[in-house]
């Protein structure tokens, strides 16, 4: 597979729906599970890029062998937070990135950060359940 997308969006909250919407478009040729589990990891760095950063932002997503790189840049060298203890309405995101990644990580740069995660792509024609769905009966 073939893919690499580059996009900047603003500082809108409609973004994240957007980046969604083509991020989804540009994986109809995965298994639905990977394609669920790419998409919501997007949606998840996206808008927390929104929320957190504040600044205009970057998304990457590039086919690898074996996996998908998803990659946000924002304007922002605040470190993201992962929230310990209670869950509330928000404070979610970056459970959700490290249960569906095989890695993850944040790249400071001159000009802000780069958080970037890999998630693993099943044989060719797998059509299980992907991390996504595990991820939310196991909850």
């Amino acid at each position: 597979m073939e893919l690499e997308q580059i996009h900047a969006y603003g500082q809108q909250l409609h973004s994240a729906r957007e980046a969604r919407q083509l991020v989804r478009s540009a994986l109809a040729g995965l298994p639905a599970s990977a394609a669920d589990d790419v998409t919501l990891v997007v949606s998840e760095l996206v808008t927390n890029a929104l929320l957190h950063a504040r600044t205009g932002l970057e998304l990457e997503v590039r086919a690898e062998p074996g996996s998908i790189l998803v990659a946000v840049r924002d304007g922002s060298r605040q470190q993201p937070q992962r929230r310990e203890g209670q869950l509330e309405l928000g404070g979610r995101g970056l459970r959700i990135v490290e249960a569906l990644a095989s890695s993850w990580g944040v790249d400071v740069e001159p000009r802000g950060k780069r958080v970037w995660c890999e998630l693993p792509l099943g044989p060719p024609g797998d059509t299980g359940t992907g991390a996504a769905e595990r991820h939310s009966r196991a909850r």
